[in-house]
């Protein structure tokens, strides 16, 4: 952490575990909700009347 560059300094380190152990005040009334999902869409291999796109 982080995964490129120079790592953090211990002291860097010490304040990011202050601020974790420290806690989160969440505001009341306050609820997460369940992780949206997407459908999957599958999209034909081919086009009508079977014309295939080229490269050029």
């Amino acid at each position: 952490m982080p995964p490129n560059g120079p790592r953090l300094s211990a002291e860097e380190i010490a304040t990011l575990r202050g601020w974790i152990d420290s806690g989160c005040d969440w505001p009341d009334g306050v609820e997460l909700s369940e992780p949206r999902t997407f459908a999957i869409v599958h999209l034909p291999t081919t086009f009508p009347g079977n014309i295939q796109p080229q490269d050029s």
